[in-house]
């Protein structure tokens, strides 16, 4: 799990920083739940970026959660964005 810090921001602990990449991401929006996540993926690497011609840039790919993000308690289903790095 990742969040967006200031430069001010100190680790500490088991916490860690990384840095991504800015440039251009192919980002599929996503809305399921928690175990049609992975599947997704698996499509948006064999379909999605094939189709569209663009190649994958082995930068760490990002789930994207918006700040207003909300989970359905019943369901489980919830949306995100998965981005890949692409040149």
């Amino acid at each position: 799990m990742c969040i967006e810090v200031d430069a001010k921001f100190k680790p500490d602990g088991g916490v860690k920083l990384q840095d991504f990449a800015g440039g251009k991401y192919a980002c599929v929006p996503f809305k399921g739940t928690a175990m049609a996540i992975g599947p997704a993926w698996m499509q948006v690497f064999a379909q999605h970026l094939p189709q569209s011609g663009l190649q994958p840039t082995g930068q760490p790919a990002l789930e994207f959660y918006d700040t207003d993000f909300e989970l359905d308690a019943q369901t489980g289903v919830f949306s995100c964005e998965l981005c890949v790095p692409v040149a």
